[in-house]
């Protein structure tokens, strides 16, 4: 059997020991219960229409791998006659008036869509604590963080909502959190699922992508989702055929580079379990270190605020109460409306939106912004140089442990290069993707997050189906 949950699943109702609507029920059933109990995982469900539509399929007797898989959208996916918050208050009315592209593409595949998870507000922020409407719970400890921004998605597929959930990956937003609660999160490369209909952050770096439990789970739903889309500019054609069809378990001596400044800085408490890994990898893989660079290593997180910050204040100066977001608000003139609106923004997008500001006056905007992007071409000629030698970067996907609420709501909650790492990825428009490697407790999660070469999706996917079986194998994670 292959190591995957709808696999499994397919294979119970093909043997009539369930349904797809029994199996829907299940999980409303549970993702209810998390909104009874305001762990603020999940904003909204949609029990009427999934129910309606798993009913149809047991009746036609669907037995088609993508057939009734069940979805998580994060709230920055619009559907069609569903509000889509986007984690805001500013959007908290607001219903779309069509579908993202990947939804078009879900239902395609007769996928059936439960609900929308919550997120940090507009994607900006990598903690789950911003948002509007209330901070995501960690499911393995309340009162840690769950990572951001794709934090609902990432506690629904570990809280076992859904078979998977679609996120979005500026920075790290799916693979960063992933490896804090010990799911699977894969950001394909960009160009490679549409963009259209999901609310922006920095168009350049913005990858949509998905949360399961299992690499088999997240690539069927990278199936799911994925296409050229005419709609979206940025989209690519250069991928045929359904990736799921094509992992396998090899012997393949994969050549894999681990960048050893980036290890250099994990947390002590990490760096015994990360380093026992890499010398039992070394027993079946060929294993290299290579320095990627310290000093762009620590260039990468200034770089990527100045330019996702610039970005998203360009995608977002229509914030203004005219198109949207106005209704309702009393106000003497445009100075005053765009006050009384954008009053509603909370802290990290104020903040944020400031230092933009700061960055695209006169004064700074040749020095700064245009200075990034040359510095963003350098990081991403040192990445592409080390995987023209190799089948894939590994890094761990966290340089720490998940820090607790309290410390992330202060702003204190501890980042290095380590973690800056992942944004490499983006900059580059890179196919990565995080699998857990070990948990030490039931508090504490550990992943690794493998890089390949843009549109090498399939061989990352390989390369992680391979070492989620060798993880398994060597009794590192039990699920």
């Amino acid at each position: 059997m292959k190591n995957s949950n709808i696999y499994k699943n397919h294979q119970l109702i093909k043997d009539h020991k369930t349904t797809y609507k029994q199996l829907v029920q299940e999980q409303l059933d549970r993702a209810s219960e998390s909104m009874t109990n305001n762990e603020n995982i999940v904003l909204d469900v949609y029990p009427k229409e999934a129910l309606a539509l798993a009913e149809t399929l047991d009746k036609a007797q669907d037995n088609n791998i993508f057939s009734g898989v069940t979805v998580f959208l994060k709230d920055n996916v619009n559907f069609k006659d569903h509000i889509t918050t986007s984690g805001s208050l500013i959007f908290q009315d607001v219903i779309s008036s069509y579908d993202a592209t990947i939804v078009d593409n879900i239902k395609k595949h007769k996928g059936i869509i439960l609900g929308k998870t919550n997120l940090d507000e507009f994607g900006h922020a990598g903690t789950g604590t911003w948002s509007a409407y209330g901070v995501v719970k960690n499911t393995l400890d309340p009162e840690k963080i769950t990572g951001g921004s794709s934090s609902g998605s990432v506690s629904a597929v570990y809280a076992d909502f859904c078979d998977f959930a679609i996120g979005s990956d500026t920075g790290d937003s799916i693979r960063h959190p992933a490896s804090y609660v010990g799911v699977v999160g894969y950001k394909p490369s960009y160009g490679v699922v549409s963009r259209y209909g999901i609310t922006p952050y920095a168009s350049s770096l913005d990858h949509v992508g998905v949360i399961a439990k299992t690499v088999m789970d997240a690539t069927i739903g990278t199936d799911m989702i994925k296409g050229y889309d005419p709609k979206d500019l940025t989209s690519v054609d250069v991928i045929d055929g359904n990736f799921c069809d094509h992992l396998e378990i090899t012997d393949h001596k994969y050549k894999i580079v681990i960048l050893s400044d980036v290890v250099a800085l994990l947390d002590e408490k990490i760096k015994p379990q990360f380093n026992r890994f890499v010398e039992d990898l070394k027993s079946k893989y060929e294993v290299e270190f290579v320095d990627f660079d310290i000093t762009l290593l620590d260039m990468i997180g200034p770089l990527y605020a100045s330019i996702s910050y610039f970005e998203g204040l360009t995608n977002w100066n229509n914030i203004n109460g005219i198109l949207f977001s106005g209704k309702g608000v009393d106000y003497n003139n445009y100075n005053d409306l765009l006050v009384k609106v954008r009053s509603n923004l909370g802290g990290e997008i104020k903040n944020r939106y400031m230092i933009s500001n700061l960055l695209m006056n006169e004064t700074n905007f040749d020095t700064v912004f245009e200075n990034s992007i040359k510095i963003r071409r350098i990081i991403v000629n040192r990445a592409n140089e080390i995987l023209e030698k190799c089948d894939a970067i590994l890094i761990p996907s966290a340089s720490v442990y998940a820090p607790e609420i309290e410390v992330a709501l202060a702003r204190k909650a501890p980042s290095n290069s380590c973690d800056d790492a992942l944004q490499i990825a983006n900059f580059a428009g890179l196919p990565s993707i995080t699998i857990p490697l070990t948990s030490l407790d039931n508090k504490n999660a550990i992943g690794i997050n493998l890089t390949s070469k843009k549109y090498e999706d399939l061989k990352v996917l390989n390369v992680a189906y391979n070492l989620e079986e060798f993880i398994k194998n060597n009794g590192y994670y039990n699920e």
